[in-house]
């Protein structure tokens, strides 16, 4: 993979992380996949309820309030 399309793959995830730490799931969401499927073992249901709940975690977590997102390795 090139950097490009390395950088490209690192904004997304910065957007998607961004969009979660302001209490935007559905931000988050519209960067996936139609057919995109969650594998969290302590959320039931699909991509909405995962994304609704960190959206209230984040929201909860006072101390974190203003993080500092930093990206240093994607896997794919």
């Amino acid at each position: 993979m090139s950097s490009i399309e390395d950088q490209e793959r690192k904004q997304i995830v910065e957007k998607f992380f961004g969009f979660i730490m302001q209490g935007n799931p559905s931000g988050g969401l519209a960067l996936c996949s139609k057919d995109c499927r969650q594998h969290n073992p302590y959320t039931t249901g699909g991509m909405s309820e995962l994304f609704e709940a960190m959206a209230e975690v984040q929201k909860q977590q006072t101390e974190y309030a203003d993080p500092d997102l930093s990206i240093k390795n994607l896997v794919s």
